[in-house]
């Protein structure tokens, strides 16, 4: 398989080629069922036809020159897609314990303050700071915590006939995908503070609940959406730009377990309903067969990211992809 080249002095001052230097070894199946019959209703036969196809592998690195066991690059006995991150351990509550564990090596640019309602990392290797350390060996706080493959690959045709009328639908999906964000379009102003700010961006850490004159300015669609009330219990950390800054590695942009979403969708690719008029009808009209139909794709989709991005679109991190666009036809 292609992959980087062994690693090269830096004075050379451009990106090392890809050069067949890897094997990997992929175990996976592949399974199809399927069903078709017919049943009588309203004295005519109603056809029936179901086929289920479902698909999983996994890589896995066998070959490939990285004596450091860098994180980086692909390490034989290294599944395709691995992901490591640090465990999410809730958010900082108190001064105390903000000075008990020192997170100052992942702070965004080394400019913003730790405060309550930051996020606070499990301590893996017990030394009362957060690291990251960039081999297997000495991982400092990171952990495999997913794997960016799509898992469980699964396809379902349906078809139904009856008295001329025709049903037929292509569903699509992945069951599991680990996934994560890298995007301001899920992070809004904690990635960048010219973004703006979605739904979900305002479940956000607030310590305390405003009152008084401080509740008083606030308009009363501010105050009902409870934006002026604690939430230590929030989905997003306390509100900080550049938190989640893309351009280092640090913060929030750091894979961590809290916000590994799954990426795997249902998508109904193809639905088409038609109905093919009678010959005793189209004859009249010196016409053989005639058949009018509606047809659309991409119409409906479940997925837990499908508000950020489109679920088929996000191998990156980025979502930066034309989504799917949604086609009708008649």
């Amino acid at each position: 398989m292609l992959g980087p080249v062994a690693e090269l002095p830096g004075v050379i001052g451009t990106a090392p080629p890809t050069q067949n230097v890897a094997d990997l070894q992929t175990k996976g199946f592949e399974m199809t069922l399927s069903y078709r019959d017919h049943f009588s209703v309203g004295s005519s036969p109603l056809g029936f036809g179901a086929r289920i196809i479902m698909s999983d592998s996994r890589s896995k690195i066998t070959r490939y020159k990285n004596d450091q066991g860098l994180l980086g690059n692909y390490r034989v006995g290294q599944y395709v897609g691995d992901i490591w991150g640090l465990v999410n351990d809730g958010y900082f509550q108190s001064a105390e314990e903000i000075a008990k564990l020192d997170e100052s090596a992942i702070i965004p640019w080394g400019a913003l303050e730790i405060v309550n309602g930051w996020p606070r990392y499990v301590d893996q290797n017990g030394d009362g700071a957060i690291t990251l350390g960039n081999t297997a060996a000495e991982p400092g706080d990171l952990k495999k915590i997913g794997n960016s493959s799509p898992r469980y690959r699964v396809g379902l045709n349906l078809d139904f006939d009856w008295k001329g009328f025709d049903l037929s639908m292509f569903w699509q999906g992945v069951i599991k995908q680990d996934f994560y964000p890298h995007h301001y379009l899920f992070w809004g102003p904690y990635q960048q503070p010219y973004a703006g700010i979605y739904e979900w961006n305002l479940d956000y850490y607030r310590g305390t609940s405003e009152t008084g004159a401080d509740r008083d300015r606030h308009s009363s669609s501010y105050i009902n959406a409870g934006l002026a009330d604690a939430n230590t219990n929030s989905y997003f950390p306390v509100l900080q730009s550049w938190l989640a800054d893309n351009n280092y590695g640090t913060g929030l942009d750091i894979p961590q377990t809290k916000y590994m979403l799954n990426a795997g969708y249902l998508r109904l690719k193809n639905l088409t309903l038609g109905y093919t008029i009678p010959t005793a009808v189209t004859k009249k009209f010196h016409v053989n067969r005639l058949r009018v139909y509606f047809t659309g794709e991409n119409l409906l989709e479940f997925s837990e990211v499908r508000k950020y991005f489109d679920p088929e679109a996000v191998a990156d991190g980025f979502g930066w992809a034309y989504p799917y666009q949604r086609k009708f036809a008649v």
